[in-house]
């Protein structure tokens, strides 16, 4: 501060009791640190006992004893002494400026004691006098500042509060405890009721709210608010076309000060009341039923359809629980459980119910937790009991018919095994006749033997045939990792006198691992690629073998430029003993493909043919994937 006058700003340094025990140096002048022998940075932010801990330890407690009194009031305190170290006399002029804090103003009254420092004295005490009311009006003009920015922010802060509670979708009713009159409302209170602000201001609560919190009077319902301090209930808003405005109404008794106030939040129920509605009309008339229940089972509501399910009225069920129509339930499924429910939100079931009769319903359960409010749960029932008798007399036929199926392959292997050793003797000796009798025979006879002969062989195959078809299910054993190139190298091995003599050209792509029966696979690759060789055209045949992989899954193809098949008897190559052909023209039992169907089948894929007559066929067939090997090419 720059004034001759030497001056400093003290504070007083409290003890853990409030008693002052030391002074502390806030701000000081240049004069006053000269003064002092110091530099001004020497002295800010010291103590009193520090600066003067080497001499004039007197003056500290008669300055604790003074700056409480100047600190005090507002009135302006003097004191002088003699400083043994300056060897002057000074005069301090004290007044409070803050709360706690005391600023001086220090002169030389050494020449005071002349009569020129007499008028020094007074110029010095009017120079002082000023400066303090200076001092004074700066703080009074700061503190007018702060509290015009602070009305400022306040006022900012109310107008957001206000627009705030005017967007809302709620009504803000804030009315008057004593008279019940309304204070203040928002602009959806004057849409609900169609009155402006200024009209509804002034009027009593309860003329646009009726029975509000449920009393008829003001003052009741001021009471009784007042002990819950929060209610919730529905009721209604007036219109001013005396129409009324159904509303869930949130009352709170707030104390304020100087004055308490009743504040009450009303929502629109309009749309809720019309869902609620819809959904009971939907309930009522369901197929279904339906029953709200709370946490110990007791039926809080039900539908028609319920109570047609289980025999009982209405008001039966809402007189019972779920435990008194629950029977105990076989094994495998249970009864309705509340807590697994509310922890997993939903939960799907079927229950044994008993009827009003005495007999039992099997019902599909599906229940709901519904969190508002808490503790109630939403049933649906769907009457499953005659899928529950078909499920139980399909699973009876199916047992029999596996049983049946079982025996009857047992049959047809025992049936082809044991036709071999007589079918065996038969061609035997049909053959040593033809050898021995044929010179004997004429020509008729001749023809005779030689259908005979033809035909013992025919048999044999047909039931050699049989035989590996009725072997594959029987067969089944743990399947083992298979290189399908490798097998596919093989069978082309054992055909390679068909490639040559057709002048055949086969293509092989890179195929997969498989896990499967070895040779079962063998057999499927072996009847395919046969099949292509021996149903060509006069063309060269080209066969081309390749696979992908699809998903979980890997498809094979054999392609062929053969004689091609009809679109009509694409499904009937798979059944057994089925013909296009004459024997003479393409030899054969007619359970090569069959048994390719019944191998990938046995496997757990699935075969198919495509063909354009003239011009080729391609057989395709699927096997699973089991990452055996490097993976295929995939789509």
């Amino acid at each position: 501060m720059a004034m001759p006058m030497a001056y400093c700003y003290f504070q007083l340094i409290l003890d853990d009791k409030g008693k002052p025990i030391d002074l502390g140096y806030i701000d000081v002048n240049e004069p006053f640190a000269q003064m002092l022998g110091r530099t001004r940075d020497q002295v800010v932010g010291r103590r009193y006992s520090e600066l003067f801990a080497a001499y004039e330890d007197t003056l500290l407690p008669e300055w604790l004893a003074l700056f409480p009194k100047v600190a005090a009031d507002q009135a302006t305190h003097e004191r002088e002494f003699f400083s043994r170290n300056l060897q002057r006399w000074l005069r301090f002029h004290c007044c409070s400026v803050e709360p706690g804090r005391v600023a001086a103003f220090v002169e030389d009254t050494t020449a005071g004691r002349t009569a020129d420092g007499e008028r020094q004295k007074i110029r010095e005490r009017l120079e002082l006098e000023v400066a303090s009311r200076t001092m004074r009006l700066e703080k009074a003009v700061e503190a007018l500042r702060n509290e015009a920015a602070q009305r400022e922010k306040t006022d900012r802060d109310l107008q957001l509060f206000r627009t705030l509670v005017d967007q809302s979708n709620d009504a803000l009713i804030i009315a008057e405890p004593a008279t019940g009159r309304i204070l203040d409302v928002n602009l959806r209170t004057c849409a609900l009721t169609g009155l402006t602000r200024q009209e509804l201001l002034e009027q009593p609560a309860l003329k646009v709210v009726g029975a509000f919190s449920g009393e008829s009077t003001s003052s009741r319902a001021v009471e009784n608010l007042k002990a819950d301090g929060r209610r919730l209930r529905e009721t209604f808003l007036r219109h001013k076309d005396g129409s009324t405005v159904p509303v869930e109404v949130s009352s709170r008794y707030v104390r304020g000060t100087p004055h308490d106030y009743v504040i009450a939040f009303a929502r629109d129920m309009r749309d809720r009341i019309q869902q609620e509605e819809e959904f009971r009309t939907i309930l009522r008339t369901a197929m279904d039923g339906f029953a709200i229940v709370d946490s110990q089972g007791r039926f809080l509501d039900v539908n028609e359809a319920y109570c047609g399910l289980l025999g009982y009225s209405r008001d039966e069920l809402l007189s019972m629980t779920l435990a008194q129509v629950e029977m105990d339930p076989p094994e495998g499924c249970h009864r309705a459980d509340f807590g697994r429910t509310t922890d997993q939100g939903y939960q799907r079931f079927e229950s044994l119910q008993r009827n009003r009769d005495g007999s039992s319903r099997w019902l599909e359960v599906s229940m709901t937790h519904i969190r508002r409010p808490k503790g109630r749960f939403f049933m649906f029932f769907r009457d499953i009991t005659e899928r529950r008798r078909t499920d139980l007399e399909l699973g009876n036929k199916v047992r029999e018919l596996g049983r049946s199926n079982a025996a009857l392959e047992q049959f047809a292997y025992a049936a082809s095994h044991d036709l071999q050793e007589p079918l065996r003797t038969i061609t035997s000796f049909v053959q040593l006749l033809s050898r021995r009798c044929t010179s004997a025979l004429d020509e008729t006879g001749r023809e005779y033997m030689k259908h005979i002969v033809q035909s013992t062989v025919r048999m044999k195959a047909l039931v050699d045939d049989l035989l590996e078809f009725g072997r594959v299910d029987l067969a089944r054993r743990s399947y083992v990792p298979i290189d399908c190139a490798l097998i596919v190298r093989q069978v082309l091995e054992s055909v390679q006198d068909a490639i040559t003599g057709s002048g055949a050209h086969v293509t092989v792509r890179k195929l997969p691992m498989i896990a499967g029966d070895p040779v079962q696979i063998r057999q499927l690759f072996l009847n395919l690629i046969a099949n292509a060789l021996k149903f060509r055209s006069e063309r060269k045949p080209e066969i081309a073998i390749s696979a992908r992989r699809q998903g979980n899954e890997h498809v094979f193809s054999i392609q062929d430029n053969g004689i091609g098949i009809e679109k009509e008897f694409l499904e009937r190559i798979f059944v057994i003993f089925q013909r296009l052909h004459p024997r003479e023209r393409y030899p054969g039992t007619g359970i090569g493909l069959p048994l390719c169907k019944r191998i990938v089948e046995c496997h757990g894929g699935r075969i198919w043919a495509e063909s354009v007559p003239g011009q080729g066929s391609v057989f395709r067939f699927t096997l699973p994937a089991h990452n055996l090997g490097p993976e295929e090419n995939s789509e």
